[in-house]
């Protein structure tokens, strides 16, 4: 099916060699398509400067989404259209996913996610897919403090999240597969005291998009560091966000959803 990796997934294929040796996914909890311009514009701003597109060839696009986060998990990191269910029972197709190839190729292979890693038991379908290293909640590397986020899913805040992903990218292996999902975009929000929103983007998302330049900032941040090796970075989206009043729902796409890569020159 579609998905933002499948040119990564092809590279694999075809020409593992034209990949760099640092590659990071970083799926992005309930960031879809807005019809409202100037939210849709804030948040992938970030990868607009010209110092970013110096340094990266930058490819926007959007791609069908259907499901929630697990389907979306299963749709970029295997390439198939699945639930939590296939992501414990069909073991020949979740071999073929992209963690297991990176492996094949001799990148090590991370997956770093805030919340707990019994939710839809992804401790244990994230190391049949490939992952040999895994972060969540519970075994948060003990040499750092992170800060905790969130309200109905409290965890790791993404500004820490992103600070490992970095982490990792300076003094992880010298061939790594990083894969990230976020999680303070999650509904609902937390109700901390947030800085003013733009004044076009209505009250309602004003969360939201805050919460989404957080993410798209900090990886243009990481992308940006002169000290990280070349990195290709994917950052998708994995559904809209689930708002329960119909009026919300009506900002965003109920096809597709949103990814930006960045591919060094």
């Amino acid at each position: 099916i579609d998905s933002a990796t499948k040119e990564v997934e092809l590279a694999l294929n075809k020409y593992p060699s034209s990949l760099p040796d640092k590659v990071v996914l970083v799926l992005v909890e309930s960031w879809g398509i807005s019809a409202t311009a100037p939210f849709k514009e804030l948040i992938v701003a970030p990868f607009s400067s010209e110092p970013i597109r110096k340094r990266y060839m930058v490819r926007q696009g959007r791609v069908p989404f259907k499901g929630s986060t697990v389907a979306a998990e299963l749709r970029e990191l295997c390439g198939i259209q699945a639930g939590f269910r296939e992501s414990l029972l069909d073991s020949r197709t979740l071999g073929l996913c992209l963690p297991s190839r990176f492996l094949q190729a001799g990148y090590a292979t991370t997956a770093i996610h805030g919340f707990k890693r019994t939710m839809f038991d992804r401790h244990l379908w994230y190391a049949n897919i490939g992952f040999q290293q895994q972060f969540f909640k519970e075994n948060w590397p003990t040499d750092s403090d992170p800060h905790l986020c969130g309200s109905l899913f409290v965890g790791v805040c993404d500004t820490d999240a992103g600070a490992l992903v970095h982490r990792e990218l300076l003094y992880g292996p010298p061939k790594h597969f990083i894969y990230w999902l976020t999680l303070d975009s999650h509904l609902q929000f937390d109700g901390k005291s947030r800085p003013k929103c733009n004044a076009q983007i209505p009250m309602a998302l004003c969360g939201l998009s805050l919460d989404l330049e957080t993410v798209t900032k900090v990886v243009k941040d990481i992308a940006m560091d002169p000290l990280i090796p070349r990195t290709r970075f994917v950052i998708v989206g994995d559904h809209p966000p689930p708002f329960l009043e119909p009026e919300l729902r009506r900002h965003f796409s109920t096809s597709y959803v949103p990814f930006v890569e960045l591919i060094p020159r």
